[in-house]
Formats: C-alpha cells, sequence, structure tokens
C-alpha cells in the first residue's frame, strides 16, 4: 500500500506532520473494504498514533474511536477495547470535547461487570470524573470518582494530578451527601497527593486545610478508624516523608480554638436557584485576636462562581471567640470551611 509506505518514510525520518496524510489516507483506503481485520486494526492505531504525537487531540479522539468499532467488529477482547475507547476519551478531554470525553468513557465502562477491578476502568471512570466535573456535573462526577478510587484500592496507588483531583471530587461527593468519615478519608488522599506532587502552595494549603476542617468533624472513634484506614489503604502506598507530621497536627486541631458565637448561613443565590443548580463552595479565613473573621476568600467554587460570593458574604459577618495560647488571645490564620447548596427535600 503507497500510502502506507509513505507513511512509514515519514515516521523513520522523524517527520510526523508530513506523516499525517499518508496515515489517514491508508486508513481511508483500509476502511474501504480488502483488508483483513488484523491489519486494519494496525493501521487505524498508527492513525490515532501520529494524531496524538502531533497534539491534534479531536481527532486522535475520533481515530481511537474509530480503532474501538474496529476491534468490536471483529470480536476483540473487552480489555482491548477499553484500551481505545480510555485513549479517545482522555484525547477528547484534552481537547476540551467533554461530552465526547464521557461518551467514550461511558463505553468503556460499559465493558465491565460492577465488581470489576482494571487499570483502564479505572482511568476510564477517573476521565468522566474529572469531564463530568468540569461541565459543572456534580452528581455523575462524584459518582465515577467514588468507584475510581474504589477501583484503585485493589490496584495500589497512582500518584499524579488527575488523580488529587479524582480524590477531591469525591470528597466533594460526600460532604454533599453528609457522610463526614468518607468525604474526611478521600479528602485526606488528595491532601498527601499535593504534598507529593509539584503543586501549587495556594492548593496544597486548601486541601489540607479542608481536611483538617472535615476531621475537625468527626468524632473521636470516627478518627480512630481513620487513621487505621489510612493506614492500610493502597491508595496511600507512596513515599511521603511528611505524612506522619500532618497527622499528628490534624489529630491537634481536632478542637478548634476559635469557637463560633454567630454564624449564620449563606444565601442561596436566586438565579441558581431558578437555573435548579445546586453546588459547593469553600472558603478560607483568618481570625483575629478580636474574634473577627479576616482575609476571607473562595478556594472552590463548584459549579458556579455565585455560590463562592455568598459564602464570603455570610462569613464576614460571623463571630467567635478569639484562639488562646497559654491565656493570651492570638490570631488564628487558615480556617477553612464549606457550604453545601442543595435544595430541602
Amino acid at each position: 500500500m503507497a500510502a502506507f509506505d509513505a507513511y512509514m518514510d515519514a515516521v523513520e525520518a522523524n517527520d510526523l506532520a508530513g506523516a499525517v496524510p499518508h496515515a489517514e489516507a491508508a486508513w481511508q483506503a483500509a476502511s474501504q473494504g480488502g483488508v483483513d481485520g488484523e491489519t486494519l486494526a494496525v493501521l487505524a492505531e498508527n492513525r490515532a498514533e501520529i494524531y496524538v504525537l502531533t497534539g491534534d487531540h479531536a481527532r486522535a479522539g475520533a481515530a481511537w474511536q474509530d480503532l474501538a468499532g474496529v476491534l468490536e467488529r471483529h470480536n476483540e477482547e473487552a480489555e482491548e477495547r477499553a484500551r481505545a475507547l480510555v485513549s479517545a476519551a482522555t484525547q477528547y478531554a484534552l481537547a476540551r470535547d467533554l461530552p465526547a470525553a464521557i461518551n467514550a468513557a461511558d463505553a468503556a465502562i460499559a465493558l465491565y461487570p460492577q465488581d470489576a477491578v482494571s487499570n483502564r476502568l479505572f482511568l476510564a471512570l477517573r476521565v468522566k470524573a474529572v469531564s463530568e466535573w468540569a461541565r459543572g456535573q456534580l452528581g455523575p462526577a462524584g459518582a465515577a470518582a467514588d468507584r475510581a478510587l474504589r477501583v484503585r484500592e485493589h490496584i495500589g496507588a497512582s500518584v499524579d494530578s488527575t488523580t488529587m483531583t479524582t480524590a477531591m471530587i469525591a470528597a466533594v461527593h460526600h460532604i454533599m451527601d453528609r457522610n463526614g468519615p468518607e468525604a474526611a478519608f478521600f479528602m485526606s488522599v488528595a491532601s498527601d497527593l499535593a504534598a507529593v506532587l509539584p503543586a501549587d502552595d495556594e492548593n496544597s494549603l486548601m486541601l489540607r486545610g479542608w481536611t483538617s476542617f472535615l476531621w475537625s468533624g468527626l468524632s473521636g472513634a470516627e478518627r480512630e478508624a481513620l487513621f487505621e484506614r489510612r493506614f492500610n489503604s493502597a491508595l496511600l502506598d507512596f513515599d511521603d516523608p511528611g505524612r506522619e507530621e500532618r497527622e499528628q497536627a490534624q489529630e491537634a486541631e481536632g478542637v478548634e480554638d476559635a469557637q463560633p458565637l454567630q454564624r449564620n448561613p449563606p444565601r442561596y443565590p436566586q438565579h441558581m436557584l431558578e437555573r435548579g443548580l445546586q453546588g459547593v463552595a469553600v472558603v478560607m479565613f483568618d481570625i483575629t485576636e478580636e474574634g473577627r473573621p479576616q482575609n476571607v476568600r473562595v478556594v472552590m467554587s463548584i459549579p458556579h462562581a455565585d455560590f463562592g460570593r455568598e459564602a464570603v458574604r455570610a462569613v464576614q459577618r460571623w463571630q467567635y471567640t478569639p484562639r488562646t495560647e497559654n491565656g493570651v488571645a492570638v490570631r488564628r490564620e487558615g480556617v477553612v470551611t464549606s457550604f453545601d447548596y442543595r435544595f430541602s427535600d
């Protein structure tokens, strides 16, 4: 096949851009018929890979999906089809075509039974979680994130920023379900990953603060169970020299020094209510020696910034007794609190 020979010549010459039209031509010619399934699959994958290498994520996504179709027509194993679909979902997500990413991820997920354990299933669930989150669909995002990490628990740790985000999404999911122990566990996973990744300081501070906040709402028995769960969790089976120090700090911060005197909830943004949107806002602030909130800022507002703005307005009106050390009022920095905006049952 002349197009395939030209493709190989361009690849060997490291002319990736020049290889693209030849890979496309070879695929188009072969897909018209007269080629066996194995050869067609090779040409489909070559086409997908060259689009990946040249950074054309949208075409790469479509090409990987074409490969998945070839594999399905020739009754290839589910794991191979899942590989192509996960690659498609990943490329669509990079192209910011979130509906296509979710559709490809859903197709991969559907290949596995509910209790399956597979790295590709984990990757598909992770793409779905992050893509749904980016669309502001908190329910599907949270459910996918939770299942992704429960699958990963049987495989081992995954130390990367996307898994960190997935753990945070799972935590938000459990916050909205008012499941404190699960929220605290997954947020602590996100926080520990942030501590060993080249994450920005504000993001690490937010995750650590939010983790401390969630731990502070647990009973003594729940905290003890959570320590044991963290110790045994495969999600945290990676080298993290600062983990013990952070856990000791979380335990020490279980009872906050500054106590609220007046803490009215924020107003539900009217146009979010009219649009039927629920959300979550997280704010961080300091408490002065006089017990006044100061430096109140939004660290997360999903799916709309108005949830965060209303949270800031509410916190600015709160009042506390100040933190004291040896009987002296001191400033309390980095207090984190969250608000879940939901409709009444």
